[in-house]
């Protein structure tokens, strides 16, 4: 009897000393985690990278815009009426919670239609100054003013909806008058482009039965379109017509005086 449970003894230390096999239970413990930190990289991955790919189709989409506006004659880019219209549009059309930069642009965009250059300029310079007043903090108050030193300087520069143009004498003038009313002086003469490019690309990945969507949206500024000097030359000539003093120096007359 004593060697019976002497035996049985020595069966259960040597039972209990006996690591075979362990291994093979750690492995079987850890392989689920393992597995869920590959399937966890791997979805990361897919949209780490669907996520960019996105972004470069959305860049690719604004330069798409951006790039035909310096080589042609888009009129909604060569009228800062409608190009200043049609920005203010599109910035409350889009998808966005940073609404203090969406009021900022649509105060620029806004004294673009109505004022062109110096009045975008001067319609993000209030909204700076509304900001500043309120405890917002900016970058700068005030903008300096633009003075332009003569009536001629005025009608060759200033490109606001509601500027005063000489009427003058003369089809020259009255080209003059047509083009300043229209807006495009600027953009005949200088190559000048008004408004922003657009451009949006979608995109997602499904994972786990769950479809996770992605958008990139971008703008810039559209750039100005280089311009043949002769475009330049003809624009001042026609704005010559319209002030008498400098109509009378050229002294171009299309009809004998009576």
């Amino acid at each position: 009897m004593r060697n019976l449970i002497h035996s049985i003894t020595n069966t259960i230390r040597d039972i209990a000393r006996n690591e075979s096999g362990s291994a093979m239970t750690e492995f079987v413990i850890c392989l689920p985690v393992f597995v869920l930190i590959f399937v966890g990289i791997n979805n990361l991955t897919k949209l780490q990278k669907e996520g960019i790919a996105t972004k470069i189709r959305g860049t690719q989409a604004v330069w798409r815009e951006a790039i035909p506006v310096q080589k042609g004659y888009d009129i909604k880019h060569m009228q800062p009426t409608i190009a200043g219209a049609l920005e203010t549009a599109g910035i409350w059309g889009q998808t966005s919670t940073n609404y203090l930069a969406d009021g900022y642009q649509t105060a620029g965009a806004a004294g673009l239609a109505l004022g062109g250059t110096v009045g975008e300029a001067y319609g993000m310079t209030v909204i700076i100054d509304i900001f500043a007043d309120l405890g917002v903090p900016v970058l700068q108050q005030t903008a300096p003013p633009v003075v332009l030193g003569s009536q001629f300087a005025g009608d060759l520069v200033d490109d606001g909806l509601f500027k005063p143009t000489p009427p003058g004498s003369g089809p020259l003038a009255i080209l003059n008058v047509i083009l300043s009313v229209a807006g495009v002086k600027q953009a005949v003469g200088a190559g000048i482009r008004y408004g922003m490019a657009e451009g949006s690309a979608n995109g997602g990945v499904t994972i786990m039965g769950k479809h996770f969507g992605m958008e990139a949206g971008y703008d810039v500024l559209v750039a100005p379109k280089p311009t043949d000097e002769l475009w330049t030359v003809a624009v001042v000539r026609l704005t010559m017509e319209s002030h008498k003093h400098y109509s009378g120096m050229l002294g171009i007359e299309f009809a004998p005086r009576l």
